[in-house]
């Protein structure tokens, strides 16, 4: 099994990189990531394996054994701390571990059934966790020095947007169902029927973008035209320019704002 590295030649010739660097047979890499200087890590699919090769020699070794049942497959490093975060795929861990000693240094368990952890970042103030199944974020907060928090203090963040229960009593379960209703309801835009609604459409001067979307036969049907519209609509809705998401927190946490005394002392109930 190997590992391919993409670059210029002339880089690669400079520095005399390997452009090929074997792992261990079997291994089934993943993710990858570099640390400092020259290292990288690779994580295995099969076993949650951590693989640790220097870039410049080619060489390596096992830094992390494997275990039954663990998986590592996004990975992103911490060099305040030297630590390692491995997404833990279905088993639904995050595993955090310092590569200078290679050791475990935390595990956080997510907890959710049928999802899989798959990617993450670090920032200055946390690393965060995608799970591609489930539509949330997993929060690890770090301190300034990268120090790592109890497993307690894992956080779940839900991925922010409409969703199901449009209108008052919930019918529409979607922003597109949502986007379907005011155009024909008799007490709002009162249009008889979906072809009056498409009728409009075309002679408007955004009719050009619509076809340029959806293709130069977009108002040939006019059902698929119809639910084309309707996600047209919940597509714009579900950008950052209608949801925008503002929170006064996080602001303060970014200093670009701060709070009031009363605001302040609200914190800490």
């Amino acid at each position: 099994i190997i590992c391919c590295l993409f670059g210029s030649q002339s880089f690669a010739h400079e520095r005399d990189y390997p452009a090929v660097i074997p792992v261990p047979n079997g291994f089934q890499p993943e993710g990858v990531v570099t640390g400092r200087g020259h290292k990288a890590y690779v994580g295995s699919l099969l076993n949650g394996a951590i693989y640790q090769t220097d870039l410049l020699s080619g060489e390596g070794d096992i830094l992390i054994e494997g275990q039954q049942g663990k998986m590592a497959v996004g990975l992103a490093y911490d060099k305040r701390r030297k630590h390692l975060f491995v997404a833990g795929g279905i088993n639904g861990s995050i595993s955090v571990y310092d590569v200078k000693h290679g050791k475990a240094v935390a595990e956080f368990q997510t907890g959710t059934e049928g999802g899989f952890i798959n990617d993450g970042i670090v920032t200055k103030h946390a690393a965060y966790f995608t799970d591609s199944f489930q539509p949330v974020l997993y929060k690890i907060p770090l301190s300034k020095k990268g120090e790592i928090p109890d497993e307690t203090q894992l956080e779940t963040l839900a991925m922010m947007g409409p969703r199901g229960g449009q209108f008052w009593d919930g019918r529409a379960a979607t922003l597109e169902d949502q986007a379907k209703g005011p155009f024909l309801n008799p007490v709002e835009m009162n249009n008889p029927n979906k072809s009056a609604v498409i009728d409009d459409v075309k002679i408007a001067d955004y009719a050009p973008l619509f076809e340029e979307v959806y293709g130069p036969d977009a108002f040939a049907d006019v059902d698929i035209a119809y639910d084309n519209v309707a996600d047209a609509i919940a597509t714009y809705e579900r950008t950052m320019e209608v949801n925008k998401f503002s929170s006064k927190y996080d602001a303060v946490q970014a200093g670009q704002d701060s709070f009031s005394p009363d605001e302040a002392l609200g914190l800490h109930y």
